[in-house]
């Protein structure tokens, strides 16, 4: 969870989390519902954009482990506490079984 300070109000435009099976998970998600995205499903230094830097798949390693990991979950100021319930309940049930 992000650090939050009680003297701060906090607005997430995104809730991003590391999954493993993080494909199955996110379709697991859509068949019920629950939209989910992947950001920058293609690291920085492997965009078209970075080719002139002469960079290759492997150079960055966590970085690419990251770009196959992250999934970012619904989070919406009209999110009720049952919709936040909800959707941790359905990834949780997804690793458990």
């Amino acid at each position: 969870m992000p650090a939050c300070r009680q003297d701060e109000f906090n607005t997430f435009h995104t809730f991003v989390i590391q999954a493993e099976r993080r494909d199955e998970l996110q379709r697991h998600l859509r068949e019920i519902g629950i939209k989910t995205a992947i950001h920058y499903p293609v690291p920085i230094h492997l965009q078209p954009a970075a080719a002139g830097l002469g960079y290759r798949k492997g150079d960055f390693p966590a970085t690419e482990d990251q770009a196959e990991r992250i999934l970012t979950l619904p989070v919406n100021q009209s999110m009720s506490a049952k919709d936040v319930e909800t959707v941790a309940a359905e990834v949780l049930d997804f690793y458990r079984n």
